[in-house]
């Protein structure tokens, strides 16, 4: 019986310790506006160190072992020093880089290393990421409102781009005022859309003048687009009493003018 519980015992342990590896996962390539910044998505598994442990370093190396990211400034490669930022929690096994004012050169590949403090290391040298690098966005900003709108009545237009830095989302500015919100989806393979919504009551000011949207990139890079607003007014709301009463004071005033004009030409004749 003793064996037996020795023998269960050792075999649940070795099923537990073949769920984890050495493992971590990224895009192979990712898209990089020159002159902005890119965040390289990672996350990464490692085996059950059987206690905890709460120490971790993660260190990005390139296609010839330059350091391109240590948490010691000083350890990384003149060419990407003060560029790059480890934005990933490292504890929650996330190991997302940030690269900063990109350069043409910056092209990579690039691989992960994780050390983890009193238990272990490894480099995951098989698994690379590259960098496509892109002067301007190819896809144009996109905008979406309705052509004609109602006095008066609540409107919403979207203004969407695609980008790659999450840390550092597109600026969106709208030519008129309004309630704006801020919001961003991931696509996949390090690509996001972002969107900004603007609510607004149009008037007879805004007929037939576009509604622009401008996105600045960080880095500068600039792009907008517009859609010209058809502003369909409000009927006058003077009731039929009103128009009567308005139509007495205009003959009034006739007649008045009529009499006037009587009384003086008697008293002329009359001279």
């Amino acid at each position: 019986h003793d064996n037996q519980t020795y023998l269960n015992v050792h075999l649940t342990s070795a099923v537990i310790q073949s769920r984890s590896s050495w493992k971590v996962q990224m895009p192979s390539t990712v898209q990089g506006l020159l002159g902005s910044c890119v965040v390289i998505p990672c996350t990464f598994d490692y085996p059950d160190p059987g206690r905890k442990v709460t120490k971790f370093t993660g260190i990005w190396f390139d296609n010839i072992s330059h350091v391109v990211y240590h948490p010691v400034e000083s350890k990384v490669v003149e060419q990407y020093r003060n560029r790059t930022t480890l934005v990933g929690d490292m504890r929650q096994r996330d190991c997302s880089v940030m690269m900063d004012r990109l350069r043409p050169n910056d092209r990579g590949p690039f691989h992960f290393r994780v050390e983890i403090g009193g238990f272990n290391q490894y480099s995951f040298k098989a698994d690379k990421v590259s960098i496509s690098m892109i002067s301007k966005h190819t896809k144009s900003t996109m905008m979406k409102s309705p052509k004609m709108v109602k006095q008066g009545q609540a409107v919403n237009a979207s203004c969407s781009v695609n980008h790659s830095c999450p840390a550092s989302p597109p600026d969106f500015t709208w030519s008129r005022g309004g309630e704006t919100r801020l919001q961003s989806r991931q696509l996949g393979d390090g690509q996001w859309e972002a969107t900004s919504t603007l609510t607004f009551h149009p008037s007879r000011t805004d007929h037939r003048k576009p509604l622009q949207c401008s996105v600045r990139y960080k880095g500068g890079q600039y792009q907008q687009t517009f859609r010209t607003l058809t502003v369909e007014c409000k009927k006058s709301s003077i009731n039929q009493s009103t128009c009567f009463n308005i139509y007495c004071f205009c003959i009034t005033l006739i007649l008045f003018c009529l009499l006037v004009y009587w009384l003086v030409r008697k008293y002329t004749l009359l001279q």
